[in-house]
């Protein structure tokens, strides 16, 4: 058996195949494209980009049709009633045309439940619930993940009152003259941890970021020094996670998803015991936890 995967998130267009032993036999990704200059698209574009990625990639998966048996596609940002996205509609009009004769089972999850799948590991196969620090272009949120139904629902415990840490680093990259997505980019520079000793602007709910935004433009502008702005940001954003682990997580295991995840400065920077990265390159968005979902949730 052959599972297929398909999400359509903001940013990239997605699609995986795995097989009945959970290996991933294709993986394919295709960033959209956002003009210069710019720090992010318009739904209505990055539908546009999504549907003339896949009729690309439809020749790629044509192959494999026979022994496909299952489509495992995002229909949403999150498994909550009313979360909504134009963008993951291309991706439902793509399967239902691949699936005009019916010949597959369509499988709906969120966008979110397909991170967290790309960073299963074996422990969570043996807890009812689990941690999720989910950081990304449009997510930062700690999250409570349980387990329903073959599907995984998530009760936000703190987040990011404004921006989130994607969008704290596209802003202050695009301020240095930095392609879009900008992260990437001040990773490759960032090289050292420095202890910030910046205040967490922070309550009960969750935290502020849009305040160092501007701090860290104003050291940008008074020393025009791209790698020490990028350690600065990245120490912050280690000191933020560290703080949010200590006081909600303790020594249950955490595990990190999302773009920002795939940073290799946090990884080499936050050694904590319980924090579980997902393997590298599937921590920014991908459909391999979609295409690994019959494997892993629907055998619990």
């Amino acid at each position: 058996m052959i599972t297929l995967g398909v999400d359509t998130s903001n940013y990239t267009t997605s699609i995986a195949l795995s097989n009945d032993y959970n290996e991933v036999i294709l993986d394919l990704r295709r960033p959209l494209k956002v003009p210069n200059g710019s720090i992010g698209l318009r739904q209505s574009d990055a539908y546009y980009q999504h549907i003339q990625n896949l009729s690309q990639m439809l020749d790629e998966i044509s192959k494999y049709a026979m022994d496909i048996e299952k489509i495992v596609i995002s229909t949403q940002p999150r498994n909550l009633e009313n979360s909504y996205m134009p963008v993951f509609n291309a991706g439902v009009f793509f399967v239902k045309a691949m699936n005009f004769n019916n010949q597959y089972e369509i499988i709906e999850l969120s966008h979110q439940e397909g991170h967290i799948l790309s960073g299963w590991c074996e422990y969570f196969s043996n807890v009812d619930e689990f941690f999720l620090l989910h950081i990304s272009g449009g997510t930062t949120e700690l999250l409570k993940v349980k387990k329903t139904n073959a599907r995984l629902k998530s009760q936000i415990v703190y987040e990011s009152l404004d921006i989130s840490f994607g969008q704290l680093l596209d802003r202050i990259g695009n301020y240095m003259n930095l392609d879009f997505p900008a992260g990437m980019y001040l990773d490759k520079i960032a090289d050292k941890y420095i202890k910030t000793n910046f205040k967490i602007s922070a309550n009960e709910k969750g935290f502020n970021l849009s305040g160092m935004e501007n701090k860290f433009k104003n050291i940008y502008d008074e020393t025009s020094d791209s790698k020490y702005v990028a350690n600065l940001t990245f120490s912050y954003i280690v000191e933020i996670i560290e703080s949010i682990n200590y006081r909600f997580v303790k020594s249950q295991p955490l595990l990190i998803v999302g773009g920002v995840g795939e940073s290799c400065f946090l990884r080499d920077n936050i050694a904590k015991s319980n924090i579980i990265f997902t393997k590298k390159n599937l921590s920014r968005d991908n459909a391999v936890g979609l295409s690994q979902y019959p494997f892993i949730l629907e055998e619990i």
